[in-house]
């Protein structure tokens, strides 16, 4: 059941607190109090009515609310909090309420330590930051995600959500940013980017997010399909499923998330069908070789070129105007010794965009982004190599924690590990950390299949508590 009703007890308490906010807007002056006690009383009634539940519509709501990211809600002294920024210290506020309810306490697994102590460094960091607002901004971003772990482990291990609950609140969340790409695509209003275009996202920020959106469907789509065969239904129709989301990855142009698939393939592959993965390697790199001569061939005898066609272009050729390997090369070999000069903890959290911009040399003067476009080396100019070292920690523990025992049962776990070793390779070639619409799920769900597929415990908490609050 997804609503609660309250006791008599909190039904009057809350009346009362309403009644008090209510004068309180009618005779406060000022906009933003009005806003921020009409914030605060929201968060407070969902949570009288949904309890815990309420995680489950902060992910519902996250990739569709995205498309007003931009609109400013508060407004103080020149600084605006924008419509993401404020549903981003609400669910803050809502995770820590959870992890002191719970009386959460970390344990000595080298993973969440690693994580928690790069929050921490990334929030000190708004004290020498060239951008302190935006450091703070950002860390709160990155505890975000860190809680989310948090609340996905105990509200799991407490029995008041279900893995099942969460995967399926996270499908649902996807429809209407899919609907929104549709129509993207049939009408031709997708984003153009360099020498693409027509790149649909959705309601996202930008192709890549929906690409990586797309792509953690295309995920569970293979686990539930293919692996434990949990969804019943028609062979045709499971292909035609797999087929459209395949579709809409490939419209996003988006090279990272096509490898990204390969790498989950690859490594569900390695764990469970080596046969079948060296024979599909074999064939995609034969067919890749072949697809040269092929077209060669098809453009000295006839008037068509196969890289006319946009995808096949984006996936087979490189520009050399717009060549985002050569580029992402450039910036690294750029950024490199923007970072030794502050080695050990960086320029502030959040802040590569403007360190970029004020250091970057006469070669990417004009260019369009200002992303570092890999997790590693933003880290390593915003924190340092204290930053850095500490995030290696927690990817490289995180991997060999959800690889332990991994080629036994139960085969739910196949989802996690190719998620985690994909996550992690994706990071050298994205600002996935960024991806906030497609970061809050993932971060939600990992810590909720660690609960459900492990025994061994990561947090601890009061049972004593757990008891009294069923």
């Amino acid at each position: 059941m997804l609503f609660t009703i309250p006791s008599k007890k909190v039904f009057q308490s809350f009346l009362v607190f309403l009644s008090l906010i209510g004068v309180t807007i009618i005779l406060n002056p000022w906009s933003n109090i009005d806003i921020l006690l009409l914030l605060i009383t929201v968060l407070i009634a969902s949570y009288v009515f949904l309890q815990e539940k309420l995680l489950l519509v902060f992910l519902l709501i996250r990739p569709t609310l995205d498309h007003w990211r931009d609109y400013p809600l508060i407004t103080y002294h020149g600084t605006t909090i924008n419509l993401n920024s404020t549903l981003s210290i609400l669910l803050l506020i809502w995770c820590i309420f959870i992890v002191l309810r719970y009386h959460v306490r970390l344990k000595n697994h080298i993973f969440t330590l690693s994580a928690f102590l790069l929050s921490i460094v990334t929030l000190l960091s708004t004290l020498y930051s060239v951008e302190p607002l935006t450091s703070l901004i950002e860390s709160l971003k990155l505890f975000n995600i860190f809680f989310l772990f948090i609340a996905g482990y105990i509200l799991i291990k407490a029995e008041k959500i279900s893995l099942k609950e969460m995967i399926f609140t996270t499908l649902l969340s996807a429809c209407v940013p899919i609907l929104v790409g549709l129509y993207q695509l049939v009408t031709g209003t997708g984003l153009t980017t360099d020498d693409v275009h027509g790149r649909i996202l959705g309601t996202l920020a930008h192709p890549n997010v929906f690409a990586f959106l797309v792509l953690w469907l295309l995920f569970f789509y293979v686990q539930f399909t293919h692996i434990t065969q949990e969804y019943r239904s028609s062979k045709r129709f499971q292909h035609i499923l797999g087929a459209f989301l395949f579709l809409l990855l490939l419209f996003t142009y988006t090279r990272a998330a096509l490898l990204g698939f390969l790498i989950f393939l690859g490594v569900i592959g390695m764990i469970q069908y080596r046969k079948a993965f060296l024979l599909c390697t074999g064939t995609l790199v034969l067919l890749y070789g072949l697809f040269f001569p092929i077209n060669a061939f098809i453009r000295n005898y006839t008037p068509y070129d196969l890289q006319d066609i946009g995808i096949i272009s984006r996936l087979t050729q490189r520009n050399e105007d717009a060549d985002s390997i050569s580029w992402r090369s450039s910036v690294t070999r750029e950024s490199i010794p923007i970072a030794l000069k502050k080695p050990l903890l960086g320029y502030g959290y959040g802040t590569f965009p403007v360190v970029w911009e004020n250091y970057r040399g006469d070669e990417h003067l004009w260019d369009s982004g200002i992303e570092a476009h890999d997790d590693y080396l933003r880290l390593f100019i915003e924190v340092g190599g204290l930053g850095l070292f500490l995030y290696v920690t927690f990817i490289l523990s995180f991997l060999l924690f959800v690889g332990k025992n991994i080629t036994k049962e139960p085969k739910e776990k196949y989802i996690l590990v190719g998620w985690a070793v994909t996550f992690a390779l994706l990071s050298l070639s994205d600002n996935m950390l960024h991806h906030t619409p497609v970061m809050w799920p993932m971060w939600t769900l990992w810590g909720a299949m660690i609960a459900s597929y492990y025994k061994e415990k990561i947090f601890d908490w009061s049972p004593e508590n757990i008891r009294e609050s069923k």
